[in-house]
């Protein structure tokens, strides 16, 4: 297939190549004939006239050829296949996993807007067909597909892609995708309009919004959750997001370890009845402190977010301490503060766990039981489970063993860490994140090092819950399992001020959730109302506006590289250049080259 991107340049062909003709047959051997005189005595003028056929010699054809092919190359003509190549870049960021239908996602709504066109593998209104390198934003960009796959492959290279923790980086993904070899243009799947930091005139916007009774869901939410010592009291905030009349149960459970297993004791159950948007409080007399418990809600009617119908609550007023092993100051960190734990850059035996930023080797007691994060892509290899004393490192090394000198510590025994379905994610995503939990006869100890989360509280503070969830798998001897609490302050009996968990530093959090912390639900609550809407992890993913569905055509633009046009161009003029040379050895080699026979 061709096409010509200045077909105007074509045009000049006809005025030169009459100039060529002219220029040959005035240089040609044509006979002189007479063509008189007004004087007798003076000389008869004569001219050359041209009357027998024109016959030019093989220069005049091979420098025709030359001047079509200079033509050809500032009109931009270009040989193409019959396949076009896409990149589409898929946002999957922490912003797009948000419920905006019962079981549906912002991102479940992306793909299901993909258009027709795409998904069959056709360019509209062309014979041509299309192949596609998807990328994905988060939690970092990458090409997710290992050659350019069709149309029918593309669904399900879509259905293997969800939302996780991060910012949607779509400037730097477009640039990525820019770099692309024979792709001519992107496409852009994402819930927010793209602000281009290169205009473009021929950029086409397609939106793509749900209906408006979507984002108003039938729900019922556990708000908030407020201890007040003196009283030895604990109110529970709950709210109905119904259309309609709504009633449940919301139950306390006390959370004690009984023959190292967690259990779960009923303690008290209450009904509650909500009208359409009504608020209102379930108290728990007698609620000892320096406790740990469990509270769910229940109701036989819809409820679109189950993960806002369970809180996990303690009373526990006792400071831990986080030793932070790190070559830079504390406050350069931006570690996210939480209630009941405190951070120190020192040394300490007596420190319950540990973190090391970027440490050359990790300070790890030898013995003990050490915990590694599971690596699921293929390109990096998972630790298996070895026998005492050995860990020989492979092929392909886990990221671990960059940070940890191995001759130095002896294992006894090495598992892989557990964690619920939703925060593996969080974990197994990318390289560089390691997660070590040790018991040893002076506490249980655990290491963190956050290489592949910025540690940045404001922006994108991801290593939280991960760090969440290490915690509660390190104070299992204390709380119970893989979902037990982390310290948590209490209110004071001169305080009237309550707030549910909310990731962000600029937050105070009272009342911590417990391992189903909502990443679809970012709302902190004051006194019952909502003060801020927020998602856990990016500034930037924050905000109800929750309607916007956009797919960004965008004309191929390099950022850098060269166009396939400017290819065509580079490849005429090259050709144009050969032929000239050619032309110039022919000339001065070969006698009647130039001559006509």
């Amino acid at each position: 297939m061709i096409s010509v991107l200045a077909p105007w340049f074509f045009i000049s062909l006809l005025p030169a190549g009459a100039l060529l003709v002219w220029a040959y047959r005035s240089q040609g051997s044509g006979k002189r004939v007479t063509l008189g005189s007004l004087l007798l005595l003076e000389q008869l003028q004569e001219k050359v006239t041209f009357r027998q056929k024109f016959l030019p010699p093989i220069r005049f054809f091979v420098e025709l050829v030359l001047f079509i092919l200079l033509v050809m190359a500032l009109s931009g003509v270009v040989l193409r296949s019959n396949t076009r190549t896409y990149a589409l870049i898929v946002d999957n960021s922490e912003g797009t996993g948000h419920f905006i239908r019962e079981g549906r996602t912002i991102l479940d709504e992306l793909k299901a807007h993909v258009p027709t066109w795409v998904t069959l593998g056709i360019v509209p209104g062309s014979a041509l067909t299309t192949n596609y390198r998807v990328v994905v934003t988060s939690p970092s960009i990458r090409e997710v597909t290992a050659q350019p796959v069709s149309g029918g492959e593309l669904k399900s290279v879509l259905e293997e892609i969800s939302a996780v923790a991060g910012s949607d980086n779509l400037q730097e993904a477009i640039q990525v995708a820019a770099q692309f070899e024979g792709v001519e243009e992107i496409l852009v799947l994402s819930d927010k309009n793209v602000e281009l930091k290169e205009k473009h005139p021929s950029i086409r916007f397609e939106s793509y919004s749900p209906d408006e009774r979507e984002i108003t869901l039938d729900n019922l939410a556990i708000e908030s959750s407020t201890f007040r010592g003196v009283e030895q009291s604990l109110d529970i905030a709950l709210r109905s997001f119904h259309s309609q009349h709504a009633e449940g149960v919301i139950s306390l459970y006390q959370v004690v370890l009984e023959k190292s297993e967690v259990v779960r004791k009923p303690l008290r159950r209450a009904k509650f009845v909500l009208e359409p948007g009504e608020r209102t409080r379930v108290q728990f007399e007698n609620v000892n402190r320096n406790g740990a418990y469990y509270a769910e809600l229940t109701t036989p009617d819809t409820d679109s977010l189950p993960s806002d119908n369970e809180i996990w609550i303690t009373t526990e007023t006792k400071e831990r301490q986080v030793f932070v092993d790190s070559k830079k100051p504390l406050g350069e960190l931006h570690l996210v503060s939480f209630p009941g734990l405190t951070y120190e850059i020192k040394k300490s035996t007596d420190t319950a766990f540990s973190i090391f930023y970027k440490s050359d080797v990790a300070n790890i007691r030898a013995g003990g039981l050490y915990v590694l994060p599971l690596v699921r892509e293929s390109e990096r290899k998972a630790l298996s489970v070895v026998e005492a004393g050995e860990l020989v490192r492979s092929k392909e090394e886990h990221p671990v063993l960059d940070y940890v000198d191995l001759a130095t510590l002896e294992f006894g025994e090495v598992v892989p860490l557990s964690v619920p379905d939703w925060a593996e994610p969080l974990i197994e995503v990318e390289a560089g994140v390691i997660a070590y939990v040790g018991l040893t006869s002076a506490g249980p100890v655990a290491v963190f090092g956050f290489e592949l989360f910025p540690l940045d509280g404001s922006n994108t503070p991801t290593q939280t819950v991960l760090y969440l969830n290490a915690v509660k798998w390190l104070f299992r001897q204390l709380f119970g399992g893989a979902r037990a609490l982390i310290p948590g302050q209490v209110l004071r009996e001169e305080s009237d001020v309550d707030y549910r968990f909310v990731s962000s530093p600029k937050f105070k959090a009272e009342t911590l959730m417990d391992g189903a912390l909502p990443a679809h639900r970012g709302l902190l609550f004051k006194n019952g109302n909502i003060v801020e809407a927020v998602h856990f992890y990016s500034a930037d993913e924050s905000g109800s506006a929750l309607n916007k569905k956009v797919l960004l055509t965008m004309p191929f633009k390099r950022a850098q590289g060269v166009h396939q046009a400017q290819y065509s161009i580079h490849f005429w003029l090259w050709l144009a250049l050969l032929l000239f040379a050619l032309d110039l050895f022919f000339n001065a080699l070969v006698p009647r080259y130039a001559v006509r026979s």
